[in-house]
């Protein structure tokens, strides 16, 4: 499983954390797709203990579906979760390419949150 979350910052972190530790329990292969920042606010929460199921992938930028099908690809997962996929999931709706063999999976957190000129 890939779980992405570029920003590790308060509910976010939860989020991520939930997601990884499950798959721990279940004995899933997972990884972590963050940025650099991301990174470093997990490694301060996490004690700077990063269990060795968490692959952490960085890279400058809040990652794009093309990127993630990328490394979707790359490391053989079957499921990316974006947990807090609002942005993602409007991307998609504009223009969509998802392309990859694994599942796709978003979490729309705030359904009316959204500007008004999008259906909800």
């Amino acid at each position: 499983m890939l779980v992405v979350e570029p920003n590790m910052e308060g509910h976010r972190f939860n989020y991520a954390r939930i997601l990884v530790a499950e798959c721990q329990h279940r004995g899933i292969p997972v990884t972590l797709v963050t940025t650099p920042t991301g990174r470093a606010d997990y490694l301060a929460k996490a004690g700077a203990t990063v269990p060795d199921a968490w692959e952490l992938v960085t890279d400058g930028t809040r990652p794009g579906a093309a990127e993630l099908a990328r490394v979707s690809e790359k490391v053989g997962a079957t499921t990316v979760v974006v947990p807090d996929g609002d942005a993602m999931a409007l991307g998609l709706a504009r223009r969509p390419r998802w392309r990859s063999t694994a599942d796709l999976r978003i979490l729309i957190m705030r359904a009316h949150a959204q500007p008004g000129r999008y259906p909800q």
